[in-house]
């Protein structure tokens, strides 16, 4: 099946005695061993449920994938990822990251297991081929990176990365599997929130790891059985719900993220854009031969943090929030919420960058409460 189809179908991925079109919630801790317990397919739904199983199976198929694991968030899929390490092992991660996972790799892991990570420009292939230490054992980035947007070459960290004898991981939050599959690109593990694009609608909290790598998912499976970081069954059937939508709602989002990206080429008061598929974007043809599409998230500067504040606080349909990639437009200062686990530096850097995540709605509607919003600014 080509990538639309496998969105909307589940055949084959779960068996109902009525022949449900939607997969039954399995909303039960226990389950009835039978007579001999040793062949039970499922005994207690912190080690599994069939539910769960059916999100993790399809987020795998989407990612061209063989394995699929589903937390209960994003940082708890990533803090699993992590637990394949020893003390005092090295990570190589990217310079722009979700303030998150930097939070969970200079306070967690350093603090408590001696896990040192340094940050590199993946766009810059020397330095980051310069940061491998002999106790490499892990490189985490994203790209297009979060707020940035930069871009790296999947394939070339991969090659690199592995002829280090480590493993690659990219968050391919931004994206979705609709529209890059970094598996294809060498990557070991694919992380995603699935609180966002997967889920698409803001109901449902979420993280997945998918792989190909049969001693990797042996350990990321124990991982997520002896620490219970499983996703519950209720929230598996949500974002189920949602992934249906998935191509729809990134080809909507998409489009209109490119009319408000013209429009706010035509606005003073924004300075830079930042956008993966944009001509002037230093590395935009790189994007387009690992990704089909730039997605739905736009990123600007002002120049000025007040400016920055005046215009999120002003603005009606796109609501001031946190995460992205709903049906609902939102906006963000990631140095006051996502990026605040920064250092004061590194929040200092992007203090007048706005993310903005675009929605279904009309695009008309969003480019009027922008013109509206400055129009306002200006008179300020």
């Amino acid at each position: 099946m080509r990538k639309a189809t496998t969105i909307v179908n589940l055949d084959g991925l779960f068996e109902d005695q009525f022949l449900a079109s939607s997969p039954p919630i399995y909303q039960t801790a226990t389950f009835d061993l039978g007579d001999d317990p040793s062949s039970a397919r499922y005994d207690y739904t912190r080690s599994c449920n069939p539910t769960r199983d059916i999100l993790q199976h399809q987020v795998a198929r989407l990612e061209k994938g063989k394995y699929g694991f589903a937390f209960t968030t994003g940082m708890a899929a990533i803090n699993a990822l992590t637990g394949i390490l020893k003390p005092g092992e090295h990570i190589i991660a990217s310079d722009d990251l979700y303030g998150g996972t930097e939070r969970l790799l200079n306070q967690r892991l350093l603090e408590y297991r001696g896990i040192t990570t340094t940050y590199v420009d993946f766009t810059k292939i020397d330095k980051f081929k310069s940061a491998f230490l002999p106790n490499t054992r892990l490189v985490i980035f994203e790209t297009p990176s979060n707020p940035l947007q930069k871009i790296a070459n999947i394939g070339i960290v991969s090659e690199i990365t592995h002829a280090k004898n480590a493993y690659v991981a990219l968050d391919n939050s931004f994206m979705s599997p609709f529209l890059q599959q970094p598996l294809d690109f060498g990557v070991d593990v694919v992380i995603h929130s699935a609180t966002k694009y997967l889920s698409g609608h803001a109901d449902a909290s979420g993280g997945v790891l998918v792989t190909n790598n049969q001693e990797l998912s042996e350990k990321i499976a124990f991982i997520q059985n002896a620490e219970g970081s499983a996703i519950s069954p209720f929230e598996s059937w949500l974002i189920l719900r949602g992934l249906k939508t998935l191509k729809i709602r990134v080809i909507e989002q998409e489009k209109n993220a490119q009319s408000i990206i013209e429009f706010l080429k035509t606005e003073k008061l924004i300075k830079n854009i930042y956008y993966p598929t944009l001509a002037t974007h230093p590395n935009a043809k790189t994007h387009l031969k690992q990704a089909s599409g730039g997605g739905g998230i736009i990123c600007v500067r002002t120049g000025d943090h007040i400016i920055t504040q005046q215009i999120v606080k002003n603005l009606e349909l796109f609501k001031y929030s946190v995460s992205f990639g709903s049906i609902n437009s939102t906006v963000n200062i990631p140095a006051k919420t996502s990026h605040l686990s920064r250092s004061t530096e590194g929040r200092e850097s992007i203090q007048d960058l706005i993310r903005f995540s675009i929605g279904i709605e009309d695009v008309q509607d969003l480019i009027d409460d922008l013109k509206s919003t400055f129009a306002q600014i200006r008179q300020i």
